[in-house]
């Protein structure tokens, strides 16, 4: 989501400011970033997670949401990949 890259990215920028004497993260450098991406607009979010919404809704109801069915692309897909070993590592 929009608000953990703008966070990071803060943090980023900050670098060792974030820092404490003992090299340690300071909670309330990082809180203040956190509270700050609040403000944020939400619109893009609202959007994706509609757009993610409907999509699953459609699967749900067996619609195909692109033009190759779920079933016929896992088949391609697990032929591109070849054979799967079942061993299991211990």
């Amino acid at each position: 989501m929009r608000y953990f890259h703008f966070v990071y990215d803060r943090m980023a920028e900050a670098g060792d400011a974030l820092l404490d004497e003992h090299g340690r993260a300071r909670p309330s450098a990082v809180a203040a970033l956190a509270r700050e991406s609040t403000g944020l607009d939400t619109g893009e979010n609202l959007r994706r997670l509609d757009a993610l919404d409907r999509a699953y809704r459609r699967w749900a109801a067996g619609t195909p949401t692109s033009p190759t069915s779920w079933p016929s692309a896992a088949s391609a897909s697990s032929t591109r990949r070849g054979p799967t070993s079942r061993t299991s590592r211990c």
